[in-house]
């Protein structure tokens, strides 16, 4: 039977990481000999990931970004990856993957001016002082 190093991955992506980004590696091992000890990986399709932002290699274990993401919209993606040996039938252990979403300013700043002179144009006091006047 197969055994996960470890039983809860958690790892860490940033919101603006490309399709195709490695976001962590998942190891089990199977001490069974030949095709009994192969391991091979795939998300549990009950407990996986129905919006398809992750994949994970069958055979290396690598989970990869699928699509973008944005943490606006999601800052956190639970999935549980299973792990399953060659055996008839084959035996299979699962680890949970915790995946936070790592916030990019993203978002361009907004500058809204208003200028409260006669001429509608931006005019400075040579007695202002340094600093904000308000809100």
């Amino acid at each position: 039977m197969p055994r996960f190093a470890q039983r809860e991955y958690r790892a860490h992506v940033r919101e603006d990481a490309p399709p195709g980004t490695a976001v962590c590696r998942l190891q089990a091992a199977d001490p069974d000999l030949g095709a009994n000890g192969e391991v091979r990986y795939a998300l549990d399709p009950r407990h996986g990931d129905p919006e398809g932002y992750f994949a994970v290699d069958e055979r290396t274990g690598v989970l990869r970004l699928q699509r973008p993401l944005d943490r606006e919209a999601r800052a956190l993606h639970h999935l549980v990856v299973q792990a399953r040996d060659g055996g008839t039938p084959p035996e299979a252990a699962s680890a949970l993957v915790s995946v936070v979403v790592l916030d990019v300013n993203d978002n361009a700043p907004a500058i809204r001016l208003l200028f409260l002179t006669e001429t509608g144009r931006p005019q400075l006091s040579e007695g202002a002082r340094p600093g904000p006047t308000g809100p």
